[in-house]
C-alpha cells in the first residue's frame, strides 16, 4: 500500500466526520479564542430563575451548605480586677501608666470578623486597640462593665463584670451588702487556718509557693519553679474570716507574707442548675471550675468579695482556688456557694 493511497483514505475519513457533525448540529468549541469575559454573570436582573432556587442563608442556619453559623463567644477579663486609684501597675504600648486593662476575648468558629463594644458608667465606646480597653484613671468605687461582640452575620455574644477601684490609700468605697457582712462560719481562726500538713479527711490540697516581695497580683503558677515550692497543706473547706496571720504554716513553713497557694480538689453534685459562688479574700484570689475562670478577685486589697453564678451539670467537677498574700499581717479567704433553691453556706467539696 503506497503513501498516496493512505493520504487519500485519511482525507475521505475527515470529510466523512465533518459531514456527520454538520448533520447532527454539532459545532466544534473554539478554545484558542476563549475569553472568561464572555461568560455570563448573574447580576441583580439576570438569572432570576436560578437565584430563586437558592436558599437564602440566614444568621442561624446554613442548611443548604450543611453547616451552621456558629454564634461567637466572648469573655471579659480585667487585670487587675481590683485596682488602687492613683497607683498604676500596668503600662500601654507607649509606656503610659495604666490602672487596668479590660480585655474582651472573643472567638468565632466560622472565622467571621468580630467587633467589640464596651459599656461602662462612662458611656459606650470601642476598644483603644485590638479588643482591649485601657483604664488610665478612675474614681474609687465599683463599676459594672459589659462588652458585646458582633460577627456581622447576626451572631452576638455578651459578658459582664464588675471592676473595683480603691482609694489611693487602698480603701474600698463599696458598701457591703447583708451577705458580705454575714459569716456563716464556725471557724474563727486557729493554729493553721489555711490547712494542716496531714491529708486525713481533707477534700482540698493546697500547694504553697513563695512569691517576690512587692507582688501585686496572683502569680502564674505554671511559671513557678521547684525552688519556689514551700510545701503542701490540706483542708475540708476554705473558711478564713478576716484576721491577723502571724503563726505561719506549722510543719510546713513559717512564712507569713509574700506567698501564694493553689488549692485543688473534686466535688460532685446531684442537683443540676445555677450555683452562685462568692469568693472573699485579702489579698487576691481566683476561682476556677473545670478549668474555666469563674471569679477573679485579684490585686492587693482589704477583704472584699465578688459573686458569680455558674450552671453546673449533675456529676463530678474539678475546682481550683488560687490565693496570694502580699504584705503582712491581714488575711482572709472564704468561699461560699448557694445551691439551687438553697441558702448560702461555706462551700465544701464533698457536697453531693
Amino acid at each position: 500500500m503506497n503513501k498516496n493511497y493512505l493520504n487519500g483514505l485519511m482525507f475521505l475519513f475527515i470529510i466523512l466526520v465533518l459531514g456527520i457533525n454538520s448533520a447532527l448540529g454539532i459545532n466544534p468549541v473554539p478554545t484558542s479564542d476563549f475569553n472568561e469575559k464572555n461568560t455570563p454573570l448573574l447580576g441583580p436582573e439576570q438569572g432570576s430563575s436560578i437565584s430563586e432556587d437558592i436558599l437564602q442563608l440566614g444568621p442561624e442556619d446554613k442548611s443548604s451548605m450543611e453547616t451552621k453559623n456558629h454564634k461567637p463567644t466572648v469573655k471579659l477579663v480585667i487585670s487587675p480586677q481590683t485596682i488602687i486609684s492613683g497607683k498604676p501597675t500596668l503600662k500601654d504600648r507607649q509606656g503610659v501608666p495604666l490602672l487596668a486593662i479590660i480585655e474582651a476575648i472573643g472567638y468565632d468558629k466560622d472565622g467571621d470578623p468580630l467587633t467589640y463594644t464596651f459599656t461602662t458608667s462612662e458611656g459606650t465606646f470601642g476598644p483603644d486597640f485590638n479588643n482591649k480597653l485601657l483604664v488610665e484613671r478612675s474614681p474609687a468605687g465599683r463599676f459594672p462593665i459589659s462588652v458585646v461582640v458582633d460577627d456581622f452575620t447576626g451572631g452576638r455574644a455578651e459578658d459582664k463584670k464588675v471592676m473595683e477601684v480603691l482609694t489611693p490609700e487602698g480603701v474600698s468605697k463599696y458598701e457591703p451588702t447583708k451577705n458580705d457582712n454575714e459569716q456563716p462560719s464556725e471557724q474563727v481562726g486557729g493554729p493553721a487556718p489555711f490547712g494542716t500538713s496531714t491529708s486525713t479527711g481533707a477534700s482540698l490540697k493546697g500547694d504553697i509557693y513563695k512569691i517576690p516581695e512587692g507582688s501585686s497580683q496572683l502569680p502564674d503558677f505554671n511559671a513557678l519553679s521547684n525552688d519556689d515550692y514551700l510545701g503542701s497543706i490540706y483542708t475540708k473547706k476554705l473558711d478564713i474570716p478576716a484576721r491577723d496571720f502571724t503563726e505561719g504554716f506549722p510543719d510546713v513553713t513559717g512564712r507569713t507574707e509574700w506567698f501564694a497557694i493553689k488549692y485543688t480538689g473534686d466535688f460532685s453534685i446531684s442537683n443540676e442548675g445555677d450555683y452562685e459562688f462568692r469568693l472573699l479574700s485579702d489579698d487576691g484570689s481566683r476561682l476556677l471550675i473545670d478549668g474555666a475562670e469563674i471569679i477573679k478577685n485579684d490585686g492587693i486589697h482589704p477583704p472584699n468579695a465578688f459573686k458569680e453564678t455558674e450552671y453546673l451539670r449533675k456529676g463530678q467537677h474539678h475546682i481550683e482556688v488560687d490565693y496570694f498574700q502580699g504584705p503582712r499581717y491581714q488575711i482572709a479567704l472564704q468561699l461560699f456557694w448557694t445551691p439551687p433553691e438553697g441558702n448560702e453556706v461555706i462551700f465544701e467539696p464533698n457536697y453531693v
